[in-house]
């Protein structure tokens, strides 16, 4: 294998919790920057679908929908994850790292308390689904 192809291996768990009825997963990501992941069951609406067929408010959008998340692929949970390296996001490890100065996006550093939150409120939000479409988890 040669350098670079682990690319994987330099994603790392944060923490890994429940929230609801929810996994959840926090990922720092070699850019400095956090992910952010919930996993929904498989009666769930949102299970099996693709990330842009998902209405979600979570900052940046979803950016991940799959059936694992690093080493965590079980009970047939789905995935939805979103990260903080966009324009409105500062990643320490970047090469240059932007001139806020005159940016009109104000670029900030996203910490791990605020992936959490956005976690929880998508854990809010997929509770929200459930109730609307009356199904049961």
């Amino acid at each position: 294998m040669s350098e670079g192809d682990d690319w994987q291996s330099q994603f790392k768990e944060v923490d890994y919790y429940v929230v609801g009825d929810f996994a959840a997963c926090i990922v720092s990501t070699p850019m400095g920057t956090f992910n952010g992941y919930l996993g929904v069951p498989p009666k769930h609406p949102w299970h099996g679908k693709h990330y842009d067929e998902i209405v979600i408010g979570v900052h940046g959008g979803l950016t991940w929908a799959e059936d694992h998340v690093l080493n965590h692929k079980e009970l047939d949970i789905w995935w939805l994850g979103f990260d903080c390296h966009h324009i409105t996001d500062i990643a320490p490890n970047d090469r240059v790292l932007p001139d806020t100065s005159y940016s009109p996006w104000n670029p900030t550093f996203k910490t791990e308390d605020f992936v959490r939150g956005q976690i929880e409120s998508m854990a809010r939000q997929a509770v929200e689904v459930v109730v609307m479409e009356g199904e049961r988890l």
